[in-house]
């Protein structure tokens, strides 16, 4: 159990970070991964739970963008330092109790969700219930609730094996006026309110979402990735294609001039080469677009699986195309 003071001082990270984290979250949105963990692990003390928190987000967006699962290992390695299923590290001992309490849950949702790009559920839904219970200690801290609220909407999801575990819905006004109290978080919230939108066929609450931050960050993959499955769900499929067949190209181009360690996997590629084929057959099923060979796009997604990729990639670009 953590011990030691409560105050009402609990914020994240502590105004002495707020530029450096700030100026990190800006490279990782320009994709500039590296710099942005090189410069949180510099620049920030080892004592400040800031550091391993977000510097394993820029590890994890590395990895979603660019495939190195070295990064990946790296960002777990980053959030096991505040892992809710282990004793409090002591290096972070001088830690105000409840802005600890707040990293060690929002790590544990993180460990969560890496558990869950493994194919580990069990572990993932350990690791969210340890999360959760560090996070309903400090419930009243806004980004606290903010995490509770999209475990709540997910926990279906998550535990569907639990016998007390039902529908929830998400006040989506109360979360997105949540995430505008912790603003150097903000961005990552609502894209978790994003795909919510989404999943709920609000196409133009996500829109908006998704407008805002490629007006800020129009190069980012990631976003863009996002946007092109907007769009496919809305029906938009010339605007989809045009995006994934962007994507395609660049994905091609950056992992060419990637140095090639091992475990840099060329992930994004085939994401889009699998959303290409999926509105293919949506636009061949139309009796529209431009008659791109569907059959030519899903040879080349099914490269993926010869090279072992499939299991890093999207569940739900494998369920529409399984059968193909």
């Amino acid at each position: 159990m953590i011990t030691g003071a409560i105050t009402p001082a609990a914020t994240i990270p502590a105004p002495a970070e707020v530029a450096v984290v700030r100026e990190a979250l800006d490279l990782v949105a320009r994709m500039e991964y590296a710099t942005a963990e090189n410069r949180l692990l510099s620049e920030l003390p080892a004592a400040s739970p800031a550091r391993p928190y977000f510097a394993g987000l820029a590890a994890m967006n590395r990895f979603l963008d660019l495939g190195d699962t070295m990064a990946l290992r790296r960002a777990e390695r980053h959030w096991e330092a505040l892992s809710p299923r282990a004793a409090p590290n002591p290096v972070f001992k001088k830690t105000e109790t409840r802005t600890l309490t707040l990293y060690r849950g929002l790590s544990g949702m993180q460990l969560s969700y890496s558990a869950s790009l493994r194919g580990e559920r069990l572990l993932s839904t350990r690791m969210a219930l340890a999360a959760r219970s560090e996070l309903e200690r400090v419930g009243t801290l806004p980004e606290a609730r903010l995490a509770l609220m999209l475990f709540d909407y997910y926990r279906g999801r998550l535990l569907q094996k639990i016998p007390f575990v039902g529908e929830a819905a998400l006040d989506t006004r109360a979360f997105e006026a949540g995430a505008t109290e912790v603003p150097l978080l903000r961005d990552m919230f609502l894209g978790s309110l994003f795909w919510i939108h989404v999943d709920n066929a609000h196409y133009a609450a996500a829109e908006a979402i998704s407008t805002d931050f490629l007006r800020r960050y129009p190069g980012n993959r990631l976003a863009r990735q996002m946007r092109g499955a907007l769009l496919y769900r809305a029906g938009r499929l010339e605007d989809a294609r045009e995006l994934q067949e962007g994507l395609k190209t660049e994905y091609a181009a950056a992992f060419a001039g990637l140095p090639k360690p091992v475990g840099v996997l060329p992930l994004g590629y085939f994401r889009a080469v699998g959303n290409l084929a999926r509105v293919a057959k949506a636009e061949q099923s139309k009796g529209a677009g431009r008659g791109q060979d569907v059959s030519a796009l899903l040879a080349e997604w099914r490269k993926a699986e010869q090279a072992g990729l499939m299991p890093w990639l999207p569940p739900v670009l494998k369920r529409d195309l399984a059968d193909e």
